[in-house]
């Protein structure tokens, strides 16, 4: 064991402690008494549980050169090799509306929050109208998901002012999230060595995915001389899951090659070298809502809070967001949903002797087939969309 042709194998416990009595037994005989009470036994235990410490921390440094087996720091170290670096934690954003004194001035800076005290600030002043009327956005004081609220639920000034009668967000804020995961970034980064060439889809699809808060990515090219699928002749179409539609612009604009017409309604104006304009396009993604009723037979194991944790379980494969506000990528786009494949995710919460999977994309259309997604679309649910029973 250790390092060799076939990598690295790490000793363990048993491993360290098997060789360490077979040699008291070769220097003081085979009749020497090593059991857990004797104190050569007790010896032999102790020093082969701090050697089996020293030889976990080598199996980590080894690790720590792989993408796919590195982790923390470790992991972060090796983002600069992809011209990347882990995506940070990030607050959550929305639109609020007001009402008040007309032509009355709303500070940026001023704070709103909701009854259970997640706090927004203000990033713009806001002007009321003549009708005493406004909107303007503001941003979570804390970053995470427990930012992303619902509608109608910032209705509180946290700082009164006579001047503002009311506040609401009439849609629910977005963006919040934790940072970025091993997981997430280690997909990211086997994704992204395609990101290296020029002119393919492959390179087009992981510069898209290195743009921040896109999800997943589809690129459709047409080689033919004449159109397919409603694409024209020689021409590529993304379809993106999140993220800037101009920063989105300027990466396909970036990797693709002279000559290939970017199809889509999404229009953006991006400029060359030469300062000349270019024109862009490409198609956000059609989320297909994803329903779920999962049928459970558990055992004195399962915890306490265990439907929650299979309606995460779930959310996590699929993509969407958790209980907990994370929003997770899960399927990429065109990815079908396989029921063997959420039943398995199931079988990761304790206590859960059996599982029944139904999906499908109401929950009147519940049903055991798989469900076929397009390749301009991409499955997503949430925790209010999966039903544990």
């Amino acid at each position: 064991m250790g390092l060799d042709a076939n990598g690295f194998k790490k000793k363990n416990y048993s491993d360290i402690y098997d060789e360490m009595e077979v040699k008291a037994r070769e220097l003081f005989g085979d009749d020497i008494n090593t059991s857990e009470r004797s104190p050569l036994g007790i010896l032999i235990r102790l020093f082969a549980w701090f050697h089996s410490k020293g030889w976990e921390l080598a199996e980590k440094v080894y690790n720590s050169a792989f993408v796919s087996k590195a982790e923390g720091v470790q992991l972060d170290y090796l983002t600069p090799l992809y011209n990347t670096k882990r995506n940070p934690e990030q607050a959550a954003v929305v639109s609020l509306a007001f009402t008040g004194t007309p032509n009355f001035t709303i500070l940026e800076g001023t704070q709103f929050t909701t009854e259970n005290d997640v706090y927004f600030v203000l990033t713009q002043d806001v002007k009321l109208s003549t009708s005493g009327t406004g909107t303007g956005s503001a941003v979570a004081l804390f970053a995470g998901p427990a930012g992303n609220v619902l509608a109608n639920t910032i209705t509180i000034q946290a700082e009164p002012s006579a001047d503002v009668l009311t506040v609401t967000n009439p849609l629910g804020a977005t963006e919040g999230r934790d940072i970025e995961t091993d997981l997430e970034l280690v997909g990211r980064l086997l994704d992204s060595t395609a990101g290296n060439g020029y002119g393919t889809t492959n390179a087009i699809r992981a510069a898209i995915l290195e743009v921040p808060n896109v999800r997943a990515v589809s690129v459709i090219e047409n080689n033919e001389n004449t159109a397919v699928g409603g694409n024209d002749p020689k021409s590529i179409h993304a379809y993106v899951l999140g993220g800037d539609a101009q920063a989105i612009a300027e990466a396909i604009y970036e990797k693709k090659a002279g000559g290939i017409k970017p199809m889509g309604a999404q229009v953006r104006t991006v400029y060359d070298a030469s300062g000349n304009p270019q024109t862009v396009r490409f198609d956000y993604a059609t989320q297909v809502s994803i329903y779920v009723e999962v049928d459970i037979t558990t055992n004195a194991g399962f915890p306490i809070n265990g439907i929650t944790l299979v309606k995460d379980e779930i959310v996590r494969l699929i993509g969407g967001t958790a209980s907990d506000g994370t929003i997770y990528v899960g399927s990429q786009m065109g990815e079908d949903v396989i029921v063997s494949q959420l039943t398995r995710a199931v079988f990761n919460i304790t206590g859960i002797d059996d599982a029944k999977v139904r999906v499908g994309t109401s929950a009147a259309s519940l049903g055991t087939a798989n469900l076929v997604i397009a390749d301009n679309q991409v499955a997503q649910t949430d925790t209010a969309k999966v039903s544990v029973i």
